[in-house]
């Protein structure tokens, strides 16, 4: 073999390598973009799924609240019931000892 031939030969293998470590480097660059995307769209379904969460959260905390305001509307209307039944008991018995005041 001449020594252009050589030259060639190596020359070719060089090319070779180069071009293989050129994939190599693609691939792994390929490999990185993926796990990134697969990293940004993880956070991004914990971010959903937390806001979610504090949605319900919410919903459920102003359900709560909604019900314990039913609540003290109904004890409150409750208390107003009973004292306007005492009310009108006092007066039947104001009106029954003066009606018995007035027979004496």
């Amino acid at each position: 073999m001449t020594l252009q031939n050589e030259f060639q030969e190596e020359r070719q293998d060089l090319v070779v390598l180069f071009s293989e470590e050129s994939e190599t480097e693609a691939e792994v660059e390929d490999e990185t973009a993926d796990e990134e995307a697969a990293e940004e769209e993880a956070i991004e379904e914990t971010d959903t799924e937390a806001e979610e969460t504090d949605d319900e959260e919410a919903a459920d905390e102003e359900e709560v609240e909604a019900e314990e305001s039913e609540e003290a509307e109904s004890e409150e209307s409750a208390d107003e019931e009973a004292e306007a039944a005492d009310d009108e008991e006092a007066e039947e018995s104001a009106e029954a000892d003066e009606e018995a005041a007035d027979e004496d």
